[in-house]
């Protein structure tokens, strides 16, 4: 599926991702909404102008430079992913969000521009 709102930064916006794009390559890029370091794992709601998506940041699929990076990370930092869509966990679904089917693993992270501290 093309996302008629791609840029140079992304390929899709977060908030069109479904499960039907499960095993999918994409780019997406937005503002981080929230940031969830767990030890091993690291969970980011990445929020665009089209929604709210889950991109997780683990050892077995993310780069330990990228992991290292997503820990730093804080409120309203912008950043841009590389990832790959999965369906979510059973069990794990979050029927709040229109993306809750899914999460995105990230493989690559870039920091466009760093947020203020408030």
């Amino acid at each position: 599926m093309t996302d008629l709102l791609a840029t140079a930064y992304r390929t899709r916006t977060a908030g069109s991702l479904r499960a039907a794009d499960a095993g999918n390559p994409v780019a997406v890029a937005g503002w981080v909404h929230r940031c969830r370091d767990l030890g091993g794992i690291v969970f980011l709601d990445l929020r665009d102008r089209e929604g709210i998506v889950q991109v997780s940041f683990d050892p077995s699929w993310t780069p330990a430079e990228a992991l290292a990076e997503a820990r730093r990370l804080g409120p309203e930092d912008v950043v841009r992913i590389e990832c790959t869509v999965f369906p979510r966990i059973a069990g794990q679904l979050n029927e709040t969000l229109p993306t809750g089917e899914i999460e995105v693993r990230a493989a690559g992270l870039e920091v466009l521009t760093r947020a203020e501290p408030l």
